[in-house]
């Protein structure tokens, strides 16, 4: 059997959340020209839902209230669906209900060529998670409405809840296929 470019995603980054728990998490110099697209999964067993931000070329997050995020979700045991977003806030979206601290939500993030200097960057995302006795599956997208050259990610959770080494994982690849 021939599996063709099936090895062609390329581990850039792994890890867990940090030592003794924070209110946030940066996962740096991840993104350059060395790749168009990049994958990133993360998981997060907490109650709360999570935000993020860009970390510019420059090393500076991303604040301004460009931000602008979309999603939707349908949920079972309580068979309900919607959808959610915002323009003009200062941080994405990656999983919009919370999840639970024995039940980790569980994303996947596509981007295409974050560090280009000349495009806003774009995501989209797809994810579940569980909140009480209800199972949710999500899929949402982010813009920043603004040009310029992105390194990497800062993760937070909208209630401030700890992201640490036990209940946060992370991985990112990256690729030049298409």
């Amino acid at each position: 059997a021939s599996w063709g470019d099936g090895g062609a995603w390329t581990k850039i980054a792994s890890g867990v959340g940090p030592t003794g728990g924070a209110t946030s998490v940066s996962i740096d110099n991840i993104f350059s020209d060395s790749y168009k697209f990049y994958k990133v999964f993360y998981s997060w067993a907490q109650d709360d839902w999570m935000k993020g931000r860009y970390i510019n070329a420059d090393g500076s997050v991303l604040t301004a209230g460009n931000y602008c995020w979309t999603g939707q979700y349908a949920a079972d045991n309580g068979d309900e669906h919607g959808r959610f977003g915002n323009v003009n806030t200062n941080y994405m979206v990656f999983h919009y209900w919370d999840a639970a601290d024995n039940s980790p939500a569980v994303v996947e993030i596509t981007l295409w060529h974050p560090y280009a200097s000349s495009r806003e960057t774009n995501n989209y995302w797809t994810g579940m998670n569980i909140q009480g006795t209800k199972i949710f599956t999500e899929q949402g997208s982010n813009s920043d409405y603004t040009t310029g050259s992105r390194r990497g990610l800062v993760f937070f959770g909208n209630g401030s809840d700890a992201i640490s080494e036990t209940n946060f994982n992370y991985l990112v690849l990256g690729s030049n296929i298409g």
